[in-house]
């Protein structure tokens, strides 16, 4: 989380603070309101996705939309204002951790040895994986006795996925075919073609470096908030003045 404040007496906004004050008792505080909540908006509309496409290979760009919201700016004291942009909790529980948890990784930069890594495929044109090829344990064999050979010919026979054990760690399969050939002196070969769906971490841990995609897109609208509250001042004084005609 990056927190920023927004300063109105700098030499950039103190002309117009001294405006809104004298102008009414309400003036002030509802540019200021407005300038925060105009930020956060600013960065749930673009802000964050922008800089995560520029530090991070982003897959889904509506995953950004979908998961971020806004919390506006409230009251009347200035002190006391504060307007949030960010990722939100609105998916249940167990989603929003695994949002969350993937978000500061990429913040802060993590490692993960949890779960399993999704394959090429597993996944569709844009590099993401396809809702059909989600880890269902229902459509995997249960029944893991045997050889490679034996679950390869069950798991075929079923219709199933299985796992096999790789120097890599364990991986999940699928079965494409199975061919039986013959041999001389009637010994024969038997040739599996499978095809490897994901992989679990626990030998290669994942690795997200830090990228501070969401600092640096709290930094580049913080140097918008001066244009924001030039333009919610603006709005004060033309409501007066049409009050006034």
């Amino acid at each position: 989380m990056a927190n920023f404040q927004f300063n109105v007496n700098t030499d950039a906004t103190i002309i117009l603070t001294a405006k809104l004050e004298r102008l009414n008792k309400t003036a002030f505080p509802n540019a200021v309101r407005s300038t925060l909540s105009d930020g956060a908006f600013a960065m749930k509309q673009g802000g964050i996705l922008a800089s995560a496409k520029k530090n991070m290979k982003v897959k889904n760009e509506n995953f950004f939309k979908a998961n971020t919201g806004v919390v506006k700016a409230r009251g009347r004291n200035v002190n006391q204002m504060e307007a949030i942009s960010g990722f939100t909790n609105k998916r249940g529980e167990k989603a929003n951790k695994a949002v969350n948890y993937g978000m500061e990784a990429n913040e802060f930069g993590d490692t993960d040895d949890s779960g399993l890594k999704y394959y090429p495929a597993t996944r569709g044109s844009r590099g993401m994986v396809k809702r059909s090829q989600y880890f269902d344990r229902d459509k995997i064999d249960s029944d893991e006795s045997g050889n490679f050979v034996k679950k390869a010919f069950r798991a075929k026979k079923k219709g199933k996925l299985m796992f096999a054990n790789t120097r890599k760690g364990k991986a999940l399969i699928k079965i494409k075919s199975i061919n039986k050939r013959k041999g001389s002196r009637g010994k024969g070969s038997i040739k599996i073609n499978s095809q490897l769906l994901m992989m679990d971490r626990t030998q290669k841990k994942a690795r997200a470096k830090a990228t501070h995609f969401n600092r640096e897109a709290a930094l580049t609208i913080h140097k918008k908030m001066d244009e924001f509250y030039a333009k919610n001042a603006q709005f004060q004084f033309d409501r007066v003045l049409k009050s006034t005609i």
